[in-house]
């Protein structure tokens, strides 16, 4: 074993050390050792159709994996869905069209060889930046066809480093490589990877598949009526702050919060910051509700409904560059407001520049596009730019779909 494989080796046992010794203090650590404690008996029943394995490392990547999946599962083709985080199995667990949700048990040979001799796939997909040895070469050595499909790489990364041979070497052992942008494909086929596309982003895909499929809610709609309405999606505390702030500026607008973290403390932190606000929980269960400017949804799976209602959206995660999916809300035609530091994702920076997207740096960046986004006229241009931005980036499911076909 070479001197990098040992390390590599080393610091994925050093990882599960870790996650095992923060398991009685975290939460999702203890997830994460629960949900892998005895896998071997809870795989699946041998195959009786033609299966497909699709991994993801959470819920994000679950996400862009997804028009793949009911592509193929409407094909009568048996769906195995496997994750690396908690966060992902645990929304996905009992999703319909996959005939076995489970997690991947740590990076080993032994591992990969019990996992593949019970889920006998006949095509293997893993998305984005899914790169464990072992597993990559059991598959490769099966001769298995195998995808990594919305793939995004970065200079900095391993990859492209003096010492990088082992990660070069894993890239080796993928049938094909399907990108997100031709910058991915230019640093891939520098180091000899030909074996690669520029496909694009499945996200857009979904994402009009989501909005073709929009479902009412008459507790959003009684609760917006004809006020203008930001929708804060996945926010975190900076992105509270700046709504707490411009409430008091902006009395006609209302305000619907989905935060990201729903524990019962954040948001009693939430609602500490104003005067009068409705959880909708508490609307599901009555309809006499006092009148109020802000909503918080602290339910799981709303927020793409949500942004359907909005005039405006603010998407979190942006000024501490962990941006969450700002394509959710551009697909509404609605300006999409967001923090300027994102130098991990460069569709924030590729909405703005389309003319859809607006960064923001502080509060009174918030205030004065608040604003001038109280005009309707330029909300409707804003916001039809944001949807054309998504038109134009759809048709990557298409694409990976025609050439593996």
């Amino acid at each position: 074993m070479s001197l990098v494989k040992f390390i590599y080796q080393f610091s994925v046992w050093a990882y599960r050390l870790g996650i095992g010794i923060a398991a009685p203090f975290n939460a999702k650590a203890a997830d994460w050792i629960s949900g892998r404690k005895d896998w071997q008996s809870r795989l699946p029943q041998p195959k009786t159709k033609t299966r497909y394995w699709f991994h993801c490392a959470s819920l994000g990547e679950f996400e862009q994996a997804r028009p793949l999946i009911e592509h193929y599962a409407h094909q009568d083709i048996e769906i195995c869905l496997s994750f690396f985080s908690p966060s992902g199995y645990n929304q996905k667990k009992e999703y319909s069209h996959a005939v076995w949700v489970g997690y991947l048990p740590l990076d080993s040979k032994r591992n990969a060889q019990v996992l593949l001799d019970a889920l006998q796939p006949d095509k293997v997909f893993f998305v984005k930046y899914e790169f464990w040895y072992a597993y990559l070469k059991e598959i490769h050595n099966r001769q298995i066809p195998f995808y990594l499909i919305s793939a995004r790489l970065r200079q900095e990364q391993p990859f492209f480093q003096w010492y990088g041979g082992v990660y070069r070497e894993m890239l080796r052992f993928y049938s094909h490589i399907y990108t997100q942008d031709k910058a991915s494909v230019d640093l891939l086929q520098g180091i000899g990877i030909k074996h690669v596309t520029h496909a694009g982003d499945t996200r857009f895909d979904r994402v009009l598949n989501l909005k073709q499929a929009k479902a009412e809610n008459a507790i959003l709609a009684d609760f917006i009526q004809n006020r203008t309405c930001l929708v804060a999606g996945s926010s975190w505390p900076l992105e509270e702050e700046l709504i707490a702030k411009a409430y008091v500026k902006f009395p006609e607008m209302c305000w619907v919060i989905v935060p990201h973290n729903i524990s019962e403390s954040h948001i009693a932190e939430i609602e500490k910051r104003f005067e009068n606000t409705l959880r909708y929980s508490s609307l599901e269960k009555r309809k006499d509700a006092a009148p109020s400017r802000v909503l918080i949804i602290d339910r799981i799976g709303l927020l793409g409904n949500a942004y359907s209602y909005a005039d405006m959206a603010l998407v979190g995660g942006g000024f501490t560059n962990a941006l969450h999916n700002i394509l959710e809300a551009a697909v509404w035609g609605i300006p999409v407001l967001y923090g300027n530091n994102t130098p991990k994702y460069p569709e924030g920076e590729a909405l703005a520049n389309f003319g859809g997207g607006i960064r923001l740096a502080n509060q009174a960046d918030f205030d004065s596009v608040l604003s001038e986004l109280q005009d309707t006229s330029k909300r409707r241009e804003i916001g039809a730019k944001a949807g054309q931005w998504i038109e134009a980036h759809a048709g990557a499911t298409r694409r990976i779909l025609a050439s593996i076909q």
